[in-house]
């Protein structure tokens, strides 16, 4: 189970994702822009996730995460971070994943 998918991103975003996502000019997303962005939001999580501890909030996850145990705050966090990644993946990008590093942090207790 994805934590982000596109359409979560183009729901929350409407069409500045697609916008965003075109870089070459044709008027829509370019092949794989959205999907590589969702795909390091999750990677950014799931370490995350994998380093520290949820049960409800905390328990020690072993290898493989289950993203359904990701509460929603967690994952409007990650949709947001996925967004900045297509947009800038500079400095906006480094802004969201400190929110959603510290969001991870605050729930799991982790440091």
């Amino acid at each position: 189970m994805a934590i982000v998918t596109p359409d979560d991103l183009r729901d929350r975003f409407g069409p500045e994702i697609d916008r965003l996502a075109d870089r070459n000019g044709d008027g829509s997303a370019d092949a794989g822009v959205i999907e590589a962005a969702i795909a390091d939001a999750e990677a950014e999580v799931t370490a995350v996730i994998g380093l520290t501890a949820l049960l409800s909030g905390c328990v020690a996850s072993g290898g493989a995460i289950d993203p359904a145990i990701c509460a929603s705050p967690v994952e409007t966090l990650a949709r947001d971070h996925a967004r900045a990644l297509v947009a800038d993946g500079g400095p906006t990008a480094v802004v969201s994943g400190r929110r959603l590093l510290g969001a991870l942090k605050a729930g799991c207790g982790w440091r």
